[in-house]
């Protein structure tokens, strides 16, 4: 379910994939044997890093037509994608190493470093980096927290 959730808004899907891959870890920290961390931990990689992917290729692939598209009459306007475009052009790179920390880049980092063409390799480098940084700082605080919580319950 972890890898699931996380590769779905590695690719573009707005879902709580923090909230739920946290608590997972939170489990394990508490329940010892009942979650066990590194399962946890590993699926969120995988999950993140090949959903990166597939969010790349759709923006390669579909870009700004697609974004706008998708976009009409919602949250997505025409100027926003080509600000977002304009950014990730000169910082594609930070925005995918810290962008899983942040609201909607967590979830259209993928889409729209495909979007605005950043290098595959550099993409591929950046957002390995990403979910690993991610996964580890945000699975170990939620796991040592579960822990920390034995005595309460």
């Amino acid at each position: 379910i972890a890898f699931g959730i996380v590769f779905l808004q590695s690719a573009g899907v707005p879902l709580p994939a923090l909230t739920f891959v946290s608590l997972a870890a939170a489990l394990a920290g508490h329940m010892g044997g009942g979650v066990d961390f590194w399962p946890v931990y590993a699926a969120t990689v995988a999950g993140g890093a090949l959903g990166g992917v597939l969010g790349y290729g759709i923006g390669e692939r579909g870009g700004r037509p697609l974004l706008e598209r998708m976009g009409k009459g919602r949250w997505i306007r025409a100027r926003h994608v080509e600000v977002g475009e304009r950014y990730f052009q000169r910082h594609g790179d930070k925005a995918v190493l810290i962008g899983r920390y942040l609201p909607v880049l967590c979830f259209m980092g993928g889409v729209l470093s495909g979007t605005a063409q950043m290098g595959r390799k550099r993409f591929l480098a950046y957002t390995a980096a990403g979910i690993i940084l991610w996964a580890t700082t945000q699975l170990l605080i939620a796991y040592y927290l579960g822990a920390g919580a034995k005595g309460l319950f």
